[in-house]
């Protein structure tokens, strides 16, 4: 890896969380008809500013803690399901961490807090099967698609 490239990558990545959560901030802002830097919570917790920054730097450190997680796939000598299981459980404790610590989640005192959290990790369980699957089957293609070649030269030699 080259080591002038990891700086720009990890900035790269920031910049990157960074605007999907200022995004998110104003998608959150029309539903309550303010502007929000963060959630209600993240508000109260630290402040406007403070709330602002919190937010920023959890999606900033999703981006990127996302990208190098992923890097668990990389290791051959495990299987796909232990590859994915070990990926799916460190990303979202997380990603929890992350969100609660941003205060975008709070933990639930009343029922219809836990509704919200449960469907929250629902979503995000959904999401996650989603991309999985469409990586897998692109890898499977690609792996097929590798064995016919290697079978062609193989018949061919």
């Amino acid at each position: 890896m080259d080591t002038m490239k990891t700086p720009i990558r990890i900035a790269s990545l920031a910049l990157i969380g960074v605007g999907i959560s200022a995004l998110i901030s104003l998608i959150v802002s029309a539903s309550y008809g303010e502007f929000l830097p963060t959630s209600p919570a993240g508000v109260q917790t630290y402040g406007v500013i403070g709330g602002a920054t919190v937010s920023y730097l959890a999606g900033a450190a999703i981006c990127i803690g996302s990208y190098y997680l992923s890097h668990i796939f990389k290791k051959t000598d495990w299987s796909v399901a232990k590859r994915s299981m070990i990926h799916f459980i460190l990303l979202y404790g997380f990603i929890m961490t992350c969100v609660y610590t941003a205060r975008w989640m709070t933990l639930p005192t009343t029922m219809i807090e836990f509704t919200k959290t449960a469907t929250s990790n629902a979503i995000f369980i959904g999401i996650y099967l989603v991309f999985w699957l469409a990586i897998y089957r692109k890898e499977k293609a690609m792996a097929e698609k590798m064995n016919e070649k290697l079978n062609q030269n193989i018949k061919e030699s």
